[in-house]
């Protein structure tokens, strides 16, 4: 790779433990760091805008020719708090539900639920992430990251996504991977995200001082999200539950495949998952 490597990150909180040392540690300068939302990453991403970025699980089955960083993922074992539907009646009564253009997967495990968990089929229609105008014109509204974090709903329903999917499931919710262009795949090492990752968890107190007053949560809140919510690793559980996933999003032609994760190595030879 000629040029230094392109790296598209997804602007919320839950990725800045990932990137901490590509922002301030030993990795900084590696990459030619890009933030966006999750949509506009994967579509950075499939435009081969850039050669590698953190994405939406669910945009691994939609662009082809990827591999994925082995062990790194952002997970929820139980619940999450950064990807919310917030309702004004009971969710399986809402007959419209505005979904966030912002996300890709949450989309996609929201029509899942409705369609295996609720048992119900309203009309879902894309809409920017403003809760007030979303909900002027639905029963409920998909709000994910920072703006889910920063809404505060009077007298609606709160449904954390994460805790839907695990008591419907029993899985924990693979929320998005690092995913490289397998064109450049053999000049990416792995190494540098794991070393990235180890930094960012290493300098927690910082990022939550730094992030408490952008994301208007204090900062036990933020602690609780990165240490209790959240998990950055991808364990045989974690990718179960993205297997799980994709063949119930084949299966409501959210994708057309369900094909396993090729994973990178930490030597940069491919290996296949059969998880």
């Amino acid at each position: 790779m000629s040029h230094k490597p392109r790296l598209a990150v997804i602007h919320y909180l839950n990725t800045l433990p990932l990137v901490w040392g590509m922002l301030h540690g030993n990795e900084q300068g590696v990459f030619d760091l890009t933030f966006s939302t999750p949509s506009a990453c994967a579509e950075a991403l499939k435009r081969g805008e850039v050669d590698i970025g953190i994405i939406p699980v669910i945009e691994y089955q939609r662009i082809p020719d990827l591999v994925v960083i082995p062990e790194i993922a952002i997970v929820s074992q139980k619940r999450v708090r950064s990807l919310l539907i917030f309702s004004k009646c009971d969710i399986r009564e809402a007959k419209t539900v505005a979904l966030d253009t912002s996300s890709r997967t949450s989309v996609a495990v929201t029509k899942v639920l409705f369609g295996e968990y609720y048992k119900t089929h309203p009309r879902f229609d894309d809409c920017a992430p403003d809760l007030d105008s979303m909900l002027r014109y639905h029963d409920a509204a998909l709000l994910i990251g920072d703006a889910a974090m920063r809404a505060q709903p009077k007298n609606l329903l709160v449904y954390d996504l994460a805790e839907q999917w695990h008591e419907f499931s029993g899985k924990p919710l693979v929320m998005a991977v690092w995913a490289v262009r397998r064109a450049v795949a053999d000049q990416v090492s792995a190494k540098t995200f794991f070393d990235s990752r180890a930094f960012g968890m290493e300098h927690l107190d910082e990022i939550i001082r730094s992030e408490s007053n952008r994301s208007g949560w204090t900062e036990e809140d933020i602690r609780e999200y990165f240490t209790q919510d959240l998990d950055y690793s991808m364990t045989s559980d974690s990718v179960a539950g993205v297997e799980l996933f994709f063949q119930l999003a084949q299966k409501h032609q959210l994708i057309t495949q369900s094909r396993p994760f090729t994973f990178l190595s930490a030597d940069a030879r491919l290996a296949e998952s059969n998880a």
